[in-house]
C-alpha cells in the first residue's frame, strides 16, 4: 500500500477500515537510589513547537485514519465484552503469589476489570480486588475510600496500581511503583510479587527496577513500546502545536507531553529518544532482577510504522517491531489481536496461566 490513496482519495473506507492480516534482591525501602542509572540522560519534557516540525498531509491522514479506526475497534471490543462471558469461560486457577497490575498511558481504571473479576471469582486467590494508590489500599478503581491504615489480608493474591494522573510519563510512574509495591510487600507479606504490565506500563516497570535496588517475580508486559511508537510521534507534533481538534480525536492533553516525548520511537530521527535508547542497553540489569520476563504482544491489524508506505503489522496501536527489546523474550500471538484488549483477551489468558504457573483448579 502506497502513500497515494491516503492523500488524493480520502475516502471513508481508505481512511477507516482496518486491514486485518493473515495469521502468522528484596523489595528495598523507600529511600531514593544513590544515583540512578540513566540519570545523565535528560528525561524527556513537553515538546516545544519551535523545535517540532508540524504534522505533514500524510501524517495527517495516516494518523487521523488511525486515531478514527482505534476508536471503532475499541468500540466494538467494549460491545463483544459486553455480549460475551468475559473470560468465565477460562479456567478457574489459583495463585500462589500476589500479582500486581500496571497499567499503560492514559488507560482508565477498568482496563483490567474483566481479569481482575475472572480471577477472584467465587471466593478465589482471596475473593476481591485491592487498588492501590499513594500507598493505600481500596476496594473500588476510584480510590474513593482507602482502607483503615495497619489492615492485612495474608489471603489477597490480586492488586491493581492506580496512577496519580493517567498522562504521567513512565518515570513518574516509576516513582510511584516503589510507594505502591512496598506497600503491597507489607499488606501480604510476599518480598517478590508478580508483575503484569500493559503497554507503557511496561517501561514504568523497567524503569522501576532500573532505578531502585528491588527485586520482583515473574514479570510479563502486554503490547509494551520497548523501541517506541509512531503513534508518539504523531502526538508529540499535535501537542507541541496545540492542534485542539486533534487533541480531543485522540483524548490527549497537554499535559500529556511528557509521556509521548518518552514513548518516542527511537527510531524516528537521530538520536530521538536518548532516555529510552538507555533504558533499553540496561536491560539484562533489570531483567536479572526478575524470576524470569516476557514480552507478549497481538498483531493483525495494520499499524502505523516508520515504514515506508506509513503503515506495518501491530495491534492497531503498537507495532509488533516495537516490542522486539535486543535480548528480550518475545513471543507474538497470531490476530486480530487489539491494544486495548490484550490484558483480557483468552489466548493472552492462558499465557499468564504457563508463565505465572498459576495451578488450574477447575
Amino acid at each position: 500500500m502506497g502513500h497515494a490513496p491516503f492523500y488524493t482519495s480520502p475516502s471513508f473506507d481508505i481512511l477507516f477500515t482496518p486491514r486485518v492480516y493473515a495469521q502468522p534482591m528484596q523489595i528495598g525501602s523507600l529511600s531514593q537510589p544513590h544515583k540512578a542509572p540513566c540519570a545523565g540522560v535528560k528525561t524527556p519534557s513537553a515538546p516545544e513547537a519551535s523545535s517540532v516540525e508540524p504534522l505533514d498531509t500524510f501524517e495527517t491522514a495516516q494518523s487521523v485514519g488511525s486515531a478514527v479506526t482505534y476508536k471503532l475497534l475499541k468500540l466494538k471490543a467494549k460491545l463483544l465484552r459486553k455480549l460475551s462471558s468475559g473470560l468465565s469461560d477460562q479456567p478457574k486457577v489459583k495463585m500462589s503469589k500476589p500479582l500486581v497490575c500496571v497499567q499503560g498511558f492514559r488507560s482508565k481504571p477498568g482496563g483490567f476489570a474483566p481479569l481482575l473479576e475472572h480471577l477472584t471469582a467465587d471466593g478465589r486467590n482471596g475473593g476481591r480486588a485491592y487498588y492501590v494508590k499513594g500507598g493505600q489500599f481500596f476496594l473500588d478503581p476510584e480510590c474513593r475510600s482507602p482502607l483503615e491504615p495497619g489492615f492485612k489480608d495474608k489471603d489477597a493474591r490480586v492488586f491493581r496500581v492506580i496512577p496519580n494522573d493517567r498522562f504521567q510519563n513512565f518515570e513518574t510512574c516509576a516513582d510511584q511503583l516503589q510507594t505502591e509495591m512496598k506497600a503491597i510487600q507489607e499488606f501480604t507479606g510476599e518480598a517478590k510479587p508478580d508483575v503484569l504490565a500493559h503497554s507503557m506500563g511496561g517501561l514504568s516497570v523497567r524503569r522501576y527496577l532500573d532505578k531502585y535496588p528491588v527485586k520482583i517475580g515473574k514479570l510479563m508486559m502486554l503490547g509494551t513500546p520497548h523501541l517506541g511508537t509512531k503513534n508518539a510521534d504523531f502526538a508529540r507534533k499535535v501537542i507541541a502545536h496545540n492542534v485542539g481538534w486533534a487533541l480531543s480525536l485522540g483524548g490527549l492533553s497537554v499535559a500529556a507531553g511528557p509521556a509521548v516525548e518518552a514513548l518516542r520511537a527511537v527510531g524516528s530521527e537521530e538520536n530521538a529518544n536518548p532516555f529510552l535508547d538507555c533504558l533499553n542497553s540496561r536491560w539484562s540489569e533489570q531483567e536479572k532482577k526478575t524470576d524470569g520476563a516476557i514480552t507478549l504482544g497481538g498483531a493483525g491489524y495494520e499499524t502505523p510504522t516508520h515504514d515506508p508506505d506509513g503503515f506495518g503489522e501491530g495491534d492497531a496501536l503498537v507495532e509488533s517491531s516495537s516490542l522486539h527489546l535486543p535480548g528480550a523474550n518475545v513471543k507474538i500471538l497470531p490476530g486480530p489481536k487489539l491494544h486495548h484488549t490484550l490484558p483480557t483477551d483468552p489466548d493472552f489468558f492462558q499465557e499468564m496461566v504457563s508463565h505465572f504457573g498459576w495451578e488450574n483448579v477447575s
